[in-house]
């Protein structure tokens, strides 16, 4: 998967999570000023996301499965910056041990 993250964005980071536990809800707040982001398992196995808390630990819609060999990824995002909004990754794993990885940029 190919990104680009405009001609605003500056300052990439890196967070990677180990889900030590199968099927249970891990999460990442992304700050207010993020401009894009991309998330994927280490090992390109799938895994599930969701925008609310509650969907991915035993799935319930909505969700999102992102399939194996794949990343999921949001480029020009336009996140309120004047009203505190965040936005927060809900993930999960069928597999206990596997690592996400998250980009984004501010």
């Amino acid at each position: 998967m190919s990104y680009s993250h405009g001609t605003r964005a500056r300052f990439p980071v890196i967070v990677n999570t180990t889900m030590t536990l199968a099927d249970t809800e891990y999460d990442q707040e992304l700050p207010e000023n993020c401009k894009g982001f991309i998330i994927h398992t280490r090992d390109e196995s799938s895994f599930r996301l969701a925008f609310e808390t509650g969907h991915v630990a035993t799935p319930i819609a909505p969700y999102f499965t992102v399939p194996a060999n794949r990343a999921f990824g949001q480029a020009e995002l336009s996140i309120d910056t004047y009203g505190g909004v965040t936005l927060t990754l809900y993930f999960a794993s069928d597999d206990a041990g596997k690592i996400i990885e998250i980009i984004y940029w501010t």
